[in-house]
C-alpha cells in the first residue's frame, strides 16, 4: 500500500462557497460562464451544471448565501460500500490479523 497516494486530479476539489460566487457571478453579475469559470479557477462543464441547476430557483441573487442554494458540491457518499462504523471495524480487524501474523487469503 502507498504510503503517501499523489492525486492525480482535481475532481471534487472546488469548494461550495467559492462554486456559490461563481454561480453569482453568471447569474447575476453578467459572466459569461467561460469567463467565470477562468477568474474562479473551475471546470467550464462544472460550472454549466451548476448553473443550470440554480437558473430555474427564484433567489434573489443580491442577497442570496450559500444556504439558500442546493448543494454546490458533488456527492461521493451515495457511492459508498462500508458505512463509516463498519470501516472503522474491518481496519480494526484487518490490524489486529497483521498483529497475529496471519495472511490474507
Amino acid at each position: 500500500m502507498v504510503r503517501h497516494r499523489k492525486r492525480k486530479t482535481n475532481i471534487g476539489l472546488t469548494e461550495e462557497h467559492v462554486m456559490f460566487e461563481a454561480v453569482k457571478s453568471v447569474l447575476n453579475g453578467g459572466l459569461s460562464i467561460k469567463a467565470s469559470a477562468a477568474r474562479y479557477s473551475i471546470a467550464r462543464t462544472t460550472l454549466t451544471r451548476y448553473v443550470k441547476k440554480c437558473k430555474d430557483l427564484q433567489i434573489d441573487w443580491d442577497s442570496a448565501s450559500v444556504e439558500d442554494v442546493p448543494r454546490l458540491s458533488p456527492r461521493y457518499d451515495n457511492r459508498k460500500i462500508f458505512s463509516d462504523q463498519q470501516e472503522v471495524i474491518l481496519c480494526d480487524y484487518l490490524q489486529t490479523c497483521a498483529k497475529l501474523h496471519h495472511g490474507m487469503p
